[in-house]
């Protein structure tokens, strides 16, 4: 087959996908991390295995979504893993079980965070995991990865300040385009819809430019069925998740 014929079955099959989901919004967050059910709920409840994470990432390409970012993971710098083990094992079993998944999904990912504090051997199983699916074709999926954003606000101020005290730049220039140009999350576009886990932090504390304007929705402390609860939000037009979220199921927070 031509590299002409594969581009147009690729436009195709990309054009289907929209028809068959014209709701589908573009870029969804996806928090899973609750530190406040982390002392209460049950391990199964609180935090999805590598199948169940898999399985959402591929629903959520499924129904159309073309960009998700996903925060499933606590701390993982070295040190934090040293005191919470468990931790570093979930993210080592969850690039383990990906890897292969996501390669034949054509998933590309990315991830953004803390990454040179990762200890060595997660270090080297995510860059694999971004090596191996750099050149998919399908949904991109960003991995959190002991991102702070509030930090990243911090330190890309501190950034800007020095740059005003070196004479290379004027308060005045600065403004919300440029701030976000310089910070660590520069290449995220900005949310359409936030799906976060009952007590987990909310996308604006995460994001707060990137998710101002987005659709925020909650989902229950089950995520026994976390592919076919996403599922069922998003498959539901905005107007239909609004007369829900008017019913109480979910809450804007």
């Amino acid at each position: 087959m031509s590299e002409a014929s594969e581009t147009h079955d690729r436009d195709t099959d990309v054009d289907l996908r929209r028809t068959s989901f014209p709701a589908a919004p573009s870029h969804v967050a996806l928090v899973l991390v609750s530190d406040e059910l982390a002392s209460t709920a049950p391990r199964g409840e609180r935090e999805p295995s590598p199948a169940l994470l898999c399985d959402a990432v591929l629903e959520l390409q499924a129904l159309g979504v073309e960009h998700l970012t996903l925060q499933a993971f606590g701390d993982l710098s070295a040190w934090a893993c040293r005191a919470t083990p468990d931790e570093a094992r979930r993210f080592h079993d969850f690039l383990a079980y990906a890897t292969p998944c996501l390669v034949a999904a054509g998933i590309r990912v990315t991830a953004l965070g803390q990454l040179d504090e990762l200890a060595l051997s997660l270090r080297k199983g995510l860059k694999r995991l971004i090596h191996v699916t750099r050149r998919g074709r399908g949904m991109s999926l960003t991995l959190l990865v002991s991102y702070r954003g509030r930090s990243d606000i911090v330190e890309t101020a501190r950034h800007l300040a020095t740059h005003v005290q070196a004479g290379l730049l004027i308060p005045e220039d600065i403004d919300e385009e440029l701030f976000r140009t310089r910070m660590q999350a520069a290449g995220v576009q900005n949310f359409d819809v936030c799906i976060r886990l009952q007590h987990a932090p909310r996308a604006r504390d995460l994001f707060p430019f990137h998710a101002t304007d987005a659709e925020t929705l909650d989902l229950s402390c089950d995520i026994a069925d976390l592919g076919a609860e996403l599922s069922r939000m998003l498959r539901a037009n905005p107007n239909q998740r609004a007369s829900t979220l008017a019913q109480g199921d979910y809450h804007d927070t």
